[in-house]
């Protein structure tokens, strides 16, 4: 007798590529279905020179975007 297989906990890593949001939209999909939740881990480029500037708003652009995905397809279970 087989079990079903149920996801209560997705780890899904982005960066800003199409790939990536296309992971984190999957992993959405999959924890509805599944009820269950999704940590987030984030990659930046880190540049030496301007590592301070930079990665800190790309960072920061990088959450709202995820965070207007989530909220589009009605999912509040990220960590």
């Amino acid at each position: 007798m087989a079990m079903e297989q149920r996801y209560q906990t997705i780890l899904v890593g982005v960066d800003g590529s199409a790939q990536a949001n296309h992971a984190y939209r999957s992993a959405i999909e999959v924890a509805k279905r599944n009820d269950g939740k999704i940590i987030v881990v984030a990659a930046v480029q880190n540049n030496m020179y301007d590592f301070l500037n930079q990665a800190e708003k790309e960072y920061q652009d990088l959450l709202y975007g995820l965070q207007a995905i989530a909220k589009e397809a009605n999912f509040t279970r990220i960590c």
